[in-house]
């Protein structure tokens, strides 16, 4: 589907191959210095679909100048290569997402093995492991990274890009992955969400693999990047999912309130009894799916991360499983 965000900036939107998951966006700016943000997934029917796309307003792939990867996930980073191939564009993705743009075959190994190891210290069964590898190779299948020879240009926190006929600013906002950026031109009042900021959705932290700035997952840089975004002069956020929208601060605050009363909640039953990871998914998120299950976990792994760095928590662990529990309070006399 295809939609004019504004003069010379086209919203490309289609659908992801995974159960649940919501159609991503993909941008599309004219001029002097044409630049397509994010791909989609590897899928040969969303490829049509954006070759029909540029060609009912007339738009030359051979005339794409870059491509820029927002973060490395499917479906952002998909596609790239194959675009990259057919228009010659050159591919910019930040320093610490290329690893998992690469998707090299020991790496992906490597990805599989963590996760799983670690979606078994939240608590996940033999049998229930077993499901979760087989979702994560077709991920990898969605997203299979360079197979040439060439590499993606590397892009750092505060470099000026031009898209169409304007500069951009990039601003690195870790949490969601790794090397998440957002893209913004105050003068323009417009700013590039990707999945950092959302409308209706909050974002899912990552589990990094390895750890990150020595974290496990990314809810604590999450919730540190959005200070990052909050008060830039934009009228208009253009979002990895969704449609366009305003109000960057309001929906920033209303983000910020909701993980600060879960994040209390965590507390609040941690200091009853020991819980794993998933008996907190079961009663903060009832009622899932394995899919929900695991995407829960991810947040509530982040709450106990950042309740542990607050010295409010400690765990041990029975049977590779990881159990918390939230310290006595002091006794006040």
């Amino acid at each position: 589907m295809h939609s004019l965000v504004r003069e010379g900036i086209h919203r490309l939107t289609y659908s992801v191959p995974i159960p649940g998951a919501p159609e991503v966006n993909l941008y599309l700016f004219e001029g002097e210095e044409s630049a397509l943000i994010d791909t989609g997934p590897h899928v040969n029917a969303v490829y049509d679909e954006f070759r029909e796309d540029l060609k009912a307003f007339g738009f030359d792939l051979r005339t794409l100048s870059k491509i820029v990867v927002t973060h490395a996930h499917l479906d952002h980073a998909g596609l790239a290569e194959r675009i990259r191939n057919d228009s010659g564009a050159e591919v910019l993705i930040h320093h610490d997402d290329i690893d998992r743009f690469l998707v090299r075959p020991s790496w992906s190994a490597m990805w599989i093995r963590q996760h799983l190891w670690i979606s078994r210290f939240w608590g996940f069964e033999q049998d229930q492991l077993v499901d979760l590898e087989h979702g994560m190779r077709k991920l990898i299948d969605l997203s299979p990274g360079v197979q040439g020879d060439w590499l993606p240009t590397s892009i750092a926190h505060d470099a000026t890009i031009q898209l169409g006929h304007h500069p951009f600013r990039v601003i690195h906002c870790p949490g969601h992955s790794a090397g998440l950026i957002c893209i913004v031109n105050e003068e323009e009042g417009l700013l590039l969400g990707s999945d950092h900021i959302l409308e209706t959705i909050t974002p899912n932290p990552t589990v990094y693999v390895p750890t990150y700035r020595g974290c496990r997952t990314g809810l604590g840089h999450y919730l540190d990047s959005i200070h990052r975004v909050r008060d830039l002069a934009v009228e208009q956020i253009l979002p990895g999912h969704g449609a366009p929208f305003t109000g960057l601060a309001t929906r920033i605050d209303e983000m910020i309130r909701l993980y600060n009363d879960r994040h209390q909640t965590v507390h609040d039953l941690l200091l009853e009894t020991d819980r794993t990871v998933l008996d907190l998914v079961d009663e903060i998120f009832p009622e899932q799916n394995l899919l929900g299950r695991y995407l829960a976990a991810r947040e509530l792994h982040g709450h106990l991360e950042i309740l542990h760095h607050e010295g409010l928590i400690q765990h041990q662990i029975k049977e590779e499983c990881g159990h918390f529990r939230a310290h006595p309070a002091p006794l006040h006399t």
